[in-house]
Order: C-alpha cells, then structure tokens, then sequence
C-alpha cells in the first residue's frame, strides 16, 4: 500500500482489496518509506474480508451448543494463562466435528464394500479419497456457522465485507456462499469519488473533434466577402473610367489582373472557412483541400505577379532613359505574368499527381478530466505526405517577392503623384513580406492550436490583400471620382507633364523621360545655388 501511495494508484479511481484478518491498527509500522499518515491516506476506503468465524450468538446449531454458551466456556477454560488465536476456536471447534462427520461417512461407504473401522489405515489411497468425498457430502450448522464444502474442499461458509473508514472498519455486508446471497446490508459504503457515485470500473476515452470555432469562421469569411466585393468594386472603376488619362498612367489592363487576382486570394480564404465549418464528408473535403491550395497559389502570383511586372517596367524605363527609348508593352507584361502563372502550374499539377493533398486524421494528446474520464482530441489536417512542395511554392514566392522589393527600392525616388506606383508598390511589398516572415513561422509554432493557426493565417491573407488593393488603387480612384474629365489635362499638367493621347505604355514613356529629366534639372539648381551661397560667403559679390 505504501508502493501503491508512492504509484499514484490510491485515488478516487482506485478501489484495493485486503484481507480483513489483519490485526488492529497494522497501518500503524515503521518498517516502510511511508509513515502512518500516509499508509492512513493510501487505505482509506478499501474493502476488507473476513471469514465469519463466529455465528449469531443464539443461533440454533447441531453441536449441542449455541455460539454463546460456546464463548462463555471457551472463556472460563481460558481465563488462566495467556491463550493466542482464540478468535479461531470457532473453527477449530467445527473442525473436530467436520472430521467427525466425515469419518461417520466414511465408515458407510466401507460398510458397503464389507470393510469396518479395523480396516482404516492411512497407508490405503483409496482411504484418503474416501475420507476427502465424505467430507464433500459433510452438512450441518456448527459455532462459526453452516457449513458445506465445495468440489474442490472449500468451506462454503459466510464472509463478511467490510470497509476501512477513518481509522476502523464498518460492516457492510455478509456473503452467504452457501446461498449465494447478501445478507445484513448496510448503507454506510461511501464511494472515495468527488460525487459519492459509484466509480467506473475501468477509463472512459471520449473522441473529441477539435476545429476551428464557427464564430472565428463566420468572421473570417465575412472579412473575406467584403475583401471580394471591395475588389469588384476597383476592378469595375478601372474599367469605366480606363479611358481617363488619370487611370492610364497607372496601366489599367494591368491592374484588372491584379483586382482578379485578389479576388481569388479572398476566395481561398472564403475556401478554407468552408473548409473548417464542413460535415467531413472525405470526398468533398479533398477537393476543397486542393482547391485552396490552388487559389492561393494562382491568386498570388496573378496579382503580386502583375504588380511587380508593373514595377519592373517603370525601374527598365528609368534606369535605361538615357541610353535608349523603352517602349514595353502591356502585352509583354501579360507575358511576363503568363510564364510565372506556368510555373505554378507545373509545381501544382506535378504536386497533385506525385502527392495530393489529402485530409489525414491527427489524434491529439489524451487529456485528463479526472473520475476516470479522458478526452481524446482529434482534427484533420490538410497535408501531404511531404512539405517538398510547400517548399518550393514558398522558395518560389519568396525569391518573386525579394525581387519586388529590390525594384521598389530601386525605384524609390519617384517623386511624381500620379506616377506614385513605385511607392504604393514598395509599400504593398514591404507589407506582404513582414506579413509573411511573421505569419508562416508563427503559424507552424502554433499549429496545435486551430483557432490561432487559422486566425493568423486567415488574417494574413485578408490583411496583405486589402493592403495591396488600398496602396495600389485607393488614391487614383479617389481623385478620378472627384474630378471631372476636363480637370484631367491640368492635373497632369501639375504632375509635370501632359500626355498626349497614345497608348498607355507610350505615356508611361515619356512621362518618366520627363520626369527623369525634371529630377536632373533640379539637382544641377541645387548644385548652383550651393555654389553661389559659397562665393557669397568668400565675399566674391
């Protein structure tokens, strides 16, 4: 009991059985690693069985005596000198008289076969079975009880149930074997659980799905609808009003892809929350799986792809003004988006074919509920087999990104409003990248916890999105909403140049050789106004 203590294993779960012949007080030893206190603890509540060695003190019995004229000898006999195990005189009484019974049988079955009591020896095997038979047939109510034996020589006798409450034992109940039946029972059994109910006889093991919560969800994909129409609604401005020459600064045709584009990352996002809030049905939710992988993928590279051939074309037209006219078309900025687009087809179409994503079943750790009671978490997770794939996606996107943002600090300097898409690109892609070096490890650390994992990677999708509609389109569609065609002329005209009405790379052209040109004009000013100031200070005027 004290190993038992040590274990753990003496708790609410647990119920010991003992034997009930112990002396009194036999907790209370020095022999153990325990001391009494906690030998006291580990017992509390056990059951104990004793064999009734004594029957109800004026019981009728077939001895001559009953149990209490029985004790009244036993302790007049005794009452000089010092006499051990008198609780067992009962038995040894009986005992006599089970022997004596047996030997009256035994004599019977020689008698049938011609033999007396002369012929009895101990030597004879055939005695020795005989004398053990009759005692199988021995029946009669003695001191300590009825008593019957089994066939196997066991005494089908009365045994009393006890249990240890405090620092003694209470009755419960008496076991009848002989009738198979409970007598005498008592009320006061107190169960050592919290609710005094009776305990399970073994672990219960709940299943538990875990996902993510419906409200984290419904949220999610409410963001994500509004992020859906709020590119609708800029892709619809730049296609009304793509004649004005407000909007072609900005290459309109360029920008439908980036608003399509952001309305299939929102879309992914508006998959996964479907995703989450699912029946489970295996089928559907593979395709839903892959589907969103799919999304995202594509819808990335269409509109941070768009965006950065956007950046690139201004960077070719600034760095290389001096040298030669560049004239690059929309068409080949198409191209540009149309070769990375290929890439992603190709990785995702060999990904599906080598190794699809699929849902696998996660078990989580059991937890502990107390009362034997244990929660068995699972979830299913969207994977395959192998992170290669997601690797080279990510190693892809990183090194498309980290050549956006090279091109944006390249092209910093612009200092033009209407010509602003350095800046609001620079900022789109400083954004992203902060969003994804925090979002993706902060994902995977925390991928034990569904609401978080899908909370940040939800908000980052949603939140890098909006940031690159907001930079890239928010400013020109407000001031084409709030001038008139004819205001078009003079604020180019504020912007430093007047764009004749041409294509839209054409205008782009020269509106970046002037620029380029005003910015070198103004830098030869500032040499001649330092080299003035200095003259002045020499006293040359």
């Amino acid at each position: 009991m004290c190993q038992a203590y040590r274990l753990g294993m003496t708790g609410p779960s647990y119920t010991w059985f003992l034997p009930g012949w112990f002396t009194s007080g036999w907790w209370n030893v020095t022999f153990t690693e325990c001391n009494t206190e906690e030998l006291l603890l580990s017992i509390q509540g056990h059951l104990a069985f004793q064999v009734v060695s004594l029957a109800d003190p004026e019981s009728r019995t077939d001895v001559g005596k009953n149990p209490r004229e029985f004790m009244t000898e036993l302790e007049a006999r005794t009452s000089v000198g010092e006499y051990g195990g008198k609780e067992y005189a009962p038995s040894g009484y009986d005992g006599i008289w089970i022997l004596a019974h047996g030997l009256n049988a035994s004599l019977d079955k020689m008698a049938e076969h011609g033999e007396g009591w002369e012929d009895f020896t101990y030597r004879r095997a055939d005695m020795k079975e005989l004398l053990f038979n009759a005692l199988g047939s021995v029946s009669f109510t003695g001191i300590s009880g009825n008593i019957q034996f089994d066939g196997n020589g066991l005494r089908l006798g009365q045994t009393k149930i006890l249990q240890f409450i405090d620092v003694e034992y209470i009755h419960l109940s008496t076991f009848d074997l002989t009738e198979g039946t409970f007598q005498n029972q008592s009320e006061n059994y107190r169960w050592k659980t919290i609710n005094r109910l009776a305990p399970r006889d073994g672990p219960v093991v709940l299943r538990e799905l875990r996902d993510v919560s419906d409200i984290l969800s419904y949220i999610m994909m409410t963001l994500a609808s509004f992020g859906v129409l709020f590119a609708c609604f800029l892709l619809g401005i730049n296609i009304k009003f793509r004649h004005r020459k407000i909007m072609k600064m900005s290459s309109p045709k360029v920008n439908y892809l980036i608003c399509s584009g952001s309305v299939v990352l929102y879309t992914s996002s508006l998959l996964h929350g479907v995703e989450t809030i699912d029946d489970r049905e295996e089928g559907r939710l593979a395709v839903v799986c892959i589907m969103k992988s799919w999304f995202l993928s594509v819808g990335f590279t269409t509109s941070y792809g768009a965006l950065i051939a956007k950046a690139w074309r201004i960077h070719k037209i600034i760095t290389y003004a001096k040298y030669k006219k560049q004239n690059i078309k929309d068409w080949f900025l198409y191209l540009i988006i149309a070769i990375l687009l290929l890439f992603d087809a190709i990785i995702l179409v060999t990904w599906l074919v080598v190794d699809p994503l699929r849902y696998q079943l996660v078990n989580g750790t059991k937890e502990d509920h107390g009362e034997d009671v244990y929660v068995s978490p699972y979830t299913y997770k969207c994977s395959s087999e192998n992170f290669l794939w997601m690797a080279i996606l990510f190693s892809y996107n990183g090194l498309l990104m980290l050549y956006g943002a090279l091109i944006a600090w390249n092209t910093r300097k612009i200092s033009m409003t209407l010509l602003n898409d350095a800046k609001s690109i620079a900022m789109t892609i400083y954004t992203s990248t902060v969003l994804s070096i925090f979002g993706v490890p902060v994902s995977v650390l925390v991928e034990r916890d569904l609401n978080l994992n899908y909370g940040i990677s939800e908000f980052c999708i949603i939140f890098a999105t909006t940031i690159l509609l907001v930079f890239c389109f928010v400013p020109k569609v407000r001031l084409v909403l709030v001038t008139s065609v004819s205001d078009d002329n003079a604020i180019m005209a504020t912007c430093g140049t007047n764009l004749p009405p041409s294509n839209e790379s054409s205008s782009m052209q020269t509106t970046l050789t002037l620029q380029r040109q005003l910015e070198e004009c103004k830098k030869t000013i500032e040499e001649q106004r330092k080299q003035l100031n200095k003259r002045q200070r020499e006293g040359r005027f």
